[in-house]
């Protein structure tokens, strides 16, 4: 089971990967505060900011992640779900939105249960 406590944590600026919420109104002028190796690596992911969609941008030596939602000013409850299970582990920040409900979906798109998972041996049969 996935430990439920280590999904949200404070802020307390650490080290952090950003995540850039955008919706399809306001591509356009994310995309203009970006350097062009940004907007070349978005147009090559064909992020379009649709609902669920992400993309990585890539910073130097670092990166960050850019994710698309129907509207950037308000985050639903789900925004956040799939990128949750999409990402690589690590520390993120929200980068230019208040998490809101979306951290719900967050920790959502994270849990697993696996409390009666377990791995069954594989017996080995005679062929033919």
């Amino acid at each position: 089971m996935t430990d439920k406590h280590a999904l949200i944590q404070p802020d307390r600026d650490q080290n952090a990967t950003p995540i850039h919420v955008v919706d399809k109104a306001g591509l356009e002028d994310f995309l203009k505060s970006l350097p062009a190796a940004a907007r070349s690596a978005l147009a090559a992911q064909k992020f379009a900011a649709g609902p669920f969609e992400h993309a990585i941008l890539p910073n130097g030596e670092d990166w960050s992640v850019v994710t698309g939602v129907a509207d950037a000013s308000e985050l639903g409850t789900w925004c956040l779900a799939r990128l949750g299970e999409s990402l690589p582990a690590g520390t993120y920040r929200l980068a230019n939105a208040e998490s809101g409900p979306a951290l719900f979906g967050w920790a959502a798109g994270q849990y697993r249960f696996d409390r009666y998972r377990a791995e069954l041996p594989m017996k080995a049969r005679a062929c033919c």
